[in-house]
């Protein structure tokens, strides 16, 4: 992976990063690293300038991070840095005015988290990618939709820490993230060890659509 870039450089070097984000998403034991240091750039970014114009794509990068998150539970420096930026977003555009319903926050993030790079791509400008995003793009350019994936990622690295997200949403889409893991790690296995982990990602799944019934 190349040195971290800057959401402010033109769209080729803008695709790069998000490129970057994309490979820290899906690939998240590839370069541990590389990725640490997209995280505290995007941390960096955010605390520098959290209500800034590109304040929307540093916190949707940190939002793709959370699989990494979620394969080095060990990194605390680096998590701490996501923390407290999005904290410090968080506290800088919750209450800024808006006239919107509804924000992409509020929606399905396990599902549409995997299409962020395409989104992100289409929001920067630049060449069409052939992606209509969900929602208007004012939508998820408004602040307090920023101030919401914050409080998103806060949810996830210290559960109990958000209020006004979607019930269980960053410890779901987490486990999500992962999955492609434990299933690859089980395909033919029998090994009892690798068992045991399919068994417990599926009895969390079970948990949480427990707790997110509302009836028949």
């Amino acid at each position: 992976m190349k040195s971290p870039l800057s959401a402010e450089q033109g769209d080729e070097r803008w695709g790069e990063l998000v490129d970057a984000w994309s490979e820290m998403q899906e690939e998240v034991d590839c370069d541990p690293q590389a990725y640490d240091r997209l995280v505290l750039q995007c941390a960096r970014e955010l605390a520098a300038d959290p209500g800034g114009a590109h304040a929307y794509r540093w916190m949707l990068g940190l939002v793709m991070a959370l699989a990494y998150f979620g394969s080095e539970p060990d990194a605390q420096e680096v998590r701490e840095a996501a923390f407290d930026a999005a904290r410090t977003v968080d506290r800088a555009l919750r209450e800024k005015p808006c006239g919107h319903r509804e924000h992409p926050f509020q929606g399905d993030l396990a599902a549409e988290s995997w299409s962020f790079p395409e989104i992100l791509r289409d929001l920067g400008g630049g060449e069409p990618v052939g992606w209509v995003v969900p929602l208007p793009r004012e939508q998820w350019r408004c602040p307090r939709n920023t101030a919401g994936y914050a409080r998103v990622v806060m949810e996830s690295l210290r559960p109990g820490t958000a209020e006004d997200v979607p019930p269980l949403a960053g410890r779901v889409f987490t486990a999500t993230a992962v999955g492609w893991y434990v299933e690859a790690e089980a395909d033919g296995s029998e090994d009892d060890e690798v068992q045991h982990l399919v068994a417990e990602l599926t009895g969390a799944f079970e948990r949480a659509l427990g707790l997110l019934a509302v009836g028949p």
